[in-house]
């Protein structure tokens, strides 16, 4: 689900001037269990946090409550200078009910 702000005209271009300096994040780490390669929460981060800063655009991400199915809800919202801001919601099903079900659920919405 995204929602925005009553107006999104500077945020929209300061995305856009953005997306021109924002690279692909590395793969920086291994997942044993499926013998892959991804791309961490810090170099998904530092493949954006300049591009987006020299555009007066920060990002929030916050778990939220747990979701009508039991999936724990990620928020990520884009803030720009202005005031401006989009927001997305996104469901991450927990693989374990207890504190490292939610930490691992946390880690991988916020990559996402």
């Amino acid at each position: 689900m995204i929602t925005t702000s009553e107006t999104i005209a500077k945020i929209a271009a300061a995305l856009s001037a953005a997306s021109a300096d924002i690279g692909a994040a590395k793969k920086d780490a291994k997942n044993p269990h499926f013998k892959n390669d991804y791309a961490t929460l810090e170099s998904a981060i530092n493949a954006s946090k300049n591009a987006l800063q020299a555009q007066g655009v920060f990002v929030v991400q916050s778990p939220g409550a747990l979701s009508e199915t039991g999936a724990l809800r990620i928020v990520t919202r884009l803030v720009h200078s202005s005031g401006e801001w989009i927001e997305t919601v996104c469901d991450i099903p927990l693989q374990k009910k207890d504190a490292q079900g939610v930490g691992s659920a946390v880690t991988y919405g916020r990559r996402y």
